[in-house]
C-alpha cells in the first residue's frame, strides 16, 4: 500500500499544528527524505483501525481520541493512525443523543495534530454536554497533548494517570526551504501566477519577511484561542496558561498546574462517573417566575454540600479502585462500587484483600 505523500506533505508543511514537537520529528524524518515525489510506502503491519463509539454496561459512552489529529482523515485513519475531528463529532452525537447513554468519556491517547477545527470540536463537545445534561469526562490514556488537550478541555473533569501527559498548549508551524537541494539536483522552478501572496511560502523559494510575518501573526491568533480556550475552560488566568510555555505536564505536576483534576487511570475514572450518574437525581422543577431570596440561599447552599459529598465520593472510589487493581494482580476479583455502596472503607476492603490471598494461599499449601 502506498500513500499519497503530497497530499500528506500538504497537512504538515506551511500550516499551523497543535502537535507537540518530538511527535512532528518523527513525522518530518519519514517525509523529509521523500520530499523528491518518491512515495511513501507503508511498512510492517499498519496500526489498528479505531475501534470506534462503545457503550459499557454502565451506560458510559466510549469515545476514542487516539493518534495524529487531522480534520478529515481522507481514508488514511485505519492506515496511517489518523483521528478526524468528523469522526469525533459523530461518535459524540451518537453518544449524546442517544437516550441509554448516561455520560460520555472521552479516551484519549494522542500528541495533537492539525490546527484547523479543534476548536470547534471542543465547543461542540461542551454545547452538546450542556444541552443533554449528561457528564462530559476526559481521561488521559496516557496522552493529551496540543490538539488532543484542547479537545480534553471541554470536558467536566480532566483525569490523568500517574504516568500521564497533558499540556503543550501552544502553535508550530514549519516551512522547509528547498531551494539550495534544487540548484544541486539541477532543477529550477519558476512560478506563473496572479496575486501578490499566491505563491507565499513555497517550498522552492526562501521564505519572504512578509510570509514570515503572516504565518506567524496565523500562529499568534490561533495560540490566543488555544490560551482562552484552556483558561476559561479549566478556570486558569490566561497569564497563567501562557506561562506554561507549551510544557508538557505529568500527573501530579499536570494537577498541581491545574490542567486536569485527579489522578487516576481508565478504569478509574469510568468507575467513578458511572457511579456519579448512578447516584444522579434530576433536580427539582421550580415553579414561578422568580425564586425568593431564601430559596436561592437554599440552593446554593445544596449545591456547596453535593460539590462536597462528590468530591469525597469520587476519592473514596479512586482508593477502593486501585486497591480492586491490586487484588486483581493477585488473581482476586473486586467490585469496588460495591464496596462503595456497602460502606466497605479502603483499609477494610484492603484487609479483607490481604485475608483472602492468605487463605488462597494455604489451601494451594494443603492441596498439594
Amino acid at each position: 500500500m502506498f500513500f499519497d505523500l503530497p497530499h500528506v506533505a500538504s497537512r504538515v508543511y506551511g500550516t499551523p499544528l497543535l502537535i507537540v514537537r518530538p511527535k512532528l520529528d518523527v513525522i518530518l524524518s519519514v517525509l523529509a527524505p521523500r520530499l523528491q515525489g518518491e512515495p511513501l510506502a507503508a511498512t510492517g503491519n499498519p496500526p489498528a483501525p479505531h475501534s470506534g463509539l462503545r457503550i459499557t454496561e454502565a451506560g458510559i459512552a466510549v469515545v476514542p481520541v487516539t493518534g495524529t489529529l487531522v480534520r478529515r482523515a481522507s481514508g488514511l485513519n485505519a492506515q496511517s493512525g489518523l483521528c478526524s475531528y468528523h469522526d469525533i463529532q459523530n461518535m459524540a452525537e451518537d453518544a449524546f443523543t442517544n437516550p441509554e447513554v448516561k455520560a460520555v468519556l472521552l479516551e484519549i491517547d494522542s500528541c495533537g495534530g492539525e490546527a484547523g477545527g479543534v476548536f470547534d470540536l471542543a465547543d461542540s463537545l461542551r454545547g452538546m454536554a450542556d444541552v443533554t445534561g449528561k457528564p462530559l469526562w476526559a481521561v488521559a490514556d496516557e496522552a493529551a497533548l496540543s490538539a488532543a488537550y484542547a479537545i480534553a478541555c471541554a470536558a467536566d473533569r480532566i483525569v490523568v494517570p500517574r504516568t500521564g501527559e497533558v499540556g503543550s498548549i501552544g502553535v508550530v508551524a514549519l516551512h522547509v526551504d528547498e531551494s539550495g537541494a534544487d540548484v544541486q539536483a539541477g532543477l529550477a522552478f519558476t512560478y506563473i501566477y496572479a496575486g501578490a501572496h499566491k505563491v507565499d511560502a513555497n517550498p522552492h523559494t526562501p521564505l519572504t519577511e512578509d510570509a514570515h510575518d503572516r504565518l506567524q501573526a496565523d500562529v499568534n491568533a490561533l495560540y490566543a484561542d488555544f490560551v482562552s480556550l484552556a483558561a476559561r475552560r479549566r478556570n486558569l488566568d490566561e497569564a497563567g496558561v501562557r506561562g506554561t510555555g507549551a510544557r508538557v505536564f505529568r500527573g501530579r505536576e499536570a494537577v498541581a498546574a491545574g490542567l486536569a483534576d485527579q489522578i487516576g487511570n481508565f478504569q478509574q475514572a469510568h468507575a467513578q462517573i458511572a457511579l456519579l450518574v448512578q447516584n444522579s437525581q434530576q433536580p427539582a422543577t421550580i415553579r414561578g417566575n422568580r425564586m425568593n431570596e431564601q430559596e436561592t440561599m437554599v440552593m446554593a447552599d445544596q449545591t456547596v454540600i453535593e460539590k462536597q459529598v462528590e468530591t469525597k465520593i469520587c476519592e473514596r472510589m479512586t482508593e477502593l479502585a486501585a486497591i480492586a487493581s491490586q487484588a486483581k494482580r493477585l488473581g482476586l476479583e473486586i467490585d469496588p462500587v460495591d464496596a462503595l455502596k456497602n460502606g466497605v472503607s479502603p483499609d477494610a476492603l484492603r484487609e479483607r484483600v490481604l485475608k483472602e490471598a492468605a487463605e488462597r494461599d494455604t489451601q494451594d499449601v494443603q492441596s498439594f
